[in-house]
């Protein structure tokens, strides 16, 4: 029984050092930054990436975090990132892999109003939604490499909707709807 105890207690103090060194690891490549405006929460990686035709990088170097076309010269932001207001509420949150953007990517308002929500794929933007400052839709579609399909919503101040259609980049129809609320729904008799 006490070789049993012993080596329980051996397995458990092996387990409890390994899961200190990958902590401190995740410690060392932690960066927060703070500035007039807000906070970054992220993490960065000593990786190297060889193809960067077409793709946009960020970047931390010299207490900044860069973003470039093509290139970059310093730590790739890889993993979770969190820029936050001074009054803490959510400014952006996403994920980062060899310095590129991916999966799901939502920014808000100061106040907390949902912004924009996205979704990206090594770097390169596959859709997106973008929101007014009353959550109101004024932008949906998506992107085959920078080039925008989809409708974009415009709202006069009377709440009239503006709907903009587009196809690979090109503008194919617009429609002023009065029948339209504010959300965007048909308003019924």
């Amino acid at each position: 029984m006490k070789k049993l105890l012993s080596f329980i207690f051996i397995i458990n103090i092996i387990n409890t050092s390994f899961s200190q060194d990958i902590l401190l690891a995740d410690i060392a490549k932690r960066v927060h930054l703070d500035s007039a405006i807000c906070s970054y929460t992220f993490y960065v990686t000593d990786k190297q990436v060889t193809n960067v035709n077409g793709k946009q990088f960020y970047w931390y170097k010299a207490g900044r975090i860069l973003v470039t076309m093509e290139g970059y010269e310093g730590r790739l932001l890889d993993g979770s990132f969190e820029k936050t207001y001074l009054n803490r509420n959510l400014c952006e949150r996403g994920e980062f892999r060899n310095g590129m953007k991916t999966g799901l990517w939502r920014s808000w308002y100061e106040t907390g109003i949902l912004k924009e929500k996205s979704h990206w794929d090594k770097g390169i933007q596959k859709d997106t939604e973008r929101f007014d400052s009353l959550g109101r839709t004024t932008e949906k579609g998506s992107y085959k490499e920078t080039t925008f399909t989809g409708t974009r919503y415009g709202y006069s101040k009377d709440g009239k909707a503006k709907e903009t259609s587009y196809n690979n980049g090109e503008m194919v129809n617009t429609v002023t709807d009065d029948k339209k609320n504010t959300q965007g729904n048909t308003k019924t008799p």
